[in-house]
């Protein structure tokens, strides 16, 4: 970092300006900006639209120079001597709170014990925010860069990145840049993703003790369940015993199991515990019909196991010396017509996704099933020694005095999407992952820190 600059007058500009830093946050976090079916002029929905509205409204105060780009994303500019950019890439779309249990509800932020609570306030708003207020910083200073600067605010990250590639339809990409949403120090690798689904008909009605009559769970590809499902009709005494984690609620006409788990990211399944396989293990005790559902439900219990979320149990366990894959069997659907699981797989950044579709591929050869892919994404691999990454962790090492080793992760960030971005923060390398989990926080303390590592970052790469 350059020892020359002195940055005791943007730390002040941070500090003075941080209340409403956190008003601001607060009022982003309130929008429920989940992905919701197109309208005209959005197309991810209207509260993702109202979320645009909202950042670009900040933006405007601050002094950005900010546009809509056809409500897939929004742009907000603090021009340089130069025309070449500086790119921060963050996104305002969150994941669905539903089948959580929330101490306070997830879209009424507050701050209490020195924390902001909110779904988002993580993943990604806060630290989108807290790097916007950094930079402003900086011009209030008086440090002027060469580059200009340019915060690209996308709308869907958590389904797809259709944002960033409708944007770079339209725009060039900046020089380099990154994204505010995984850890720190700084990642350097990112495994791969594939979600996916394995579906199967049920053959004949045939009868049963138990009638199956549908289950559910999961609300997104990329969260591990905390709630689960199903209805049966049949003799509530002739249930085998009920374990922890699963109660039965009767009801005039069906039996309700209802199974409990604790939500988490996928990437970080082991932080989780799967409501969904809970409930499968459970169901798969059960003589039920139609036909064919104990046996899908016994690939279920195999393939969803709670004591494993390495793939092991599909056969698809891999491994480098840089990372390892994992899996999450993040939904289920059950009728009395058929049946459907849906996955998240990280695979090693070794790999390639080609390799390991065309073992799915086979998976559902085998189990006579119907493959359906929703997401793919190749693995990012960076190495330590590349120009980007050692330039942040030079900052992020002088500010806080933090020697952890540059990360792989099993996120995926929009670093996949733009050549010369890597993810930079927020979460610190040894603390427990909180985004997509319930009572997702931010310590006030480490926002502030994160406008004024966001700084001196941005000026180093604009510099």
């Amino acid at each position: 970092m350059d020892k020359t600059i002195d940055f005791s007058a943007v730390d002040r500009l941070i500090e003075a300006s941080y209340p409403q830093l956190e008003a601001d946050v607060l009022r982003l976090v309130s929008i429920p900006s989940v992905e919701m079916e197109p309208q005209p002029g959005m197309p991810f929905g209207p509260e993702i639209a109202r979320a645009v509205d909202c950042a670009l409204e900040i933006s405007s105060k601050l002094g950005f120079v900010g546009s809509n780009v056809d409500g897939y994303c929004a742009v907000a500019d603090l021009p340089g001597l130069n025309p070449e950019q500086v790119g921060i890439l963050g996104h305002l779309d969150v994941v669905p709170a539903e089948g959580q249990v929330w101490t306070t509800p997830p879209f009424a932020p507050q701050v209490r014990q020195g924390r902001i609570y909110g779904r988002g306030v993580v993943d990604d708003k806060g630290p989108l925010l807290a790097a916007m207020y950094g930079a402003w910083a900086l011009r209030e200073a008086g440090l002027v860069c060469n580059r200009s600067v340019r915060f690209i605010m996308g709308c869907n990250e958590e389904s797809g990145c259709n944002c960033v590639k409708y944007y770079l339809s339209k725009y060039d990409p900046p020089a380099c840049g990154f994204t505010p949403d995984a850890s720190f120090p700084v990642v350097i690798g990112e495994k791969g993703i594939v979600h996916f689904r394995l579906r199967q008909a049920w053959p004949i009605a045939g009868s049963a003790p138990f009638s199956l009559l549908c289950a559910q769970a999961g609300a997104a590809a990329n969260v591990v369940p905390a709630m689960a499902e199903a209805r049966l009709r049949g003799d509530a005494t002739a249930l085998p015993p009920l374990p922890d984690g699963i109660v039965l609620r009767e009801e005039a006409d069906a039996l309700v199991l209802c199974a409990t788990g604790i939500g988490a990211h996928a990437s970080t399944p082991e932080e989780g515990e799967n409501a969904l396989s809970r409930l499968v293990a459970y169901l798969a005790q059960i003589d039920v019909a139609p036909q064919g559902v104990s046996a899908f439900l016994q690939r279920a219990v195999q393939w969803s196991r709670l004591d494993d979320y390495t793939g092991a149990g599909l056969g698809i366990a891999d491994a480098d010396a840089q990372s390892s894959s994992t899996l999450v069997c993040s939904s289920l659907r059950l009728s009395a017509q058929d049946g459907e699981l849906g996955f998240d797989l990280r695979f090693p950044v070794s790999c390639s996704a080609e390799e390991v579709v065309c073992r799915l591929k086979q998976l559902a050869a085998d189990n006579h099933m119907e493959l359906e892919l929703t997401h793919v994404a190749e693995p990012l691999f960076l190495g330590e020694k590349n120009r980007l990454g050692e330039t942040l962790l030079r900052v992020y090492r002088e500010i806080t005095g933090d020697m952890h080793a540059p990360l792989v992760i099993g996120g995926g960030t929009y670093a996949k999407e733009i050549p010369g971005f890597v993810a930079f923060g927020p979460e610190l390398a040894d603390a427990p992952m909180l985004c997509h989990q319930a009572d997702e926080y931010m310590e006030c303390a480490h926002l502030l820190r994160c406008a004024k590592i966001y700084a001196r970052a941005i000026y180093e790469l604009a510099k």
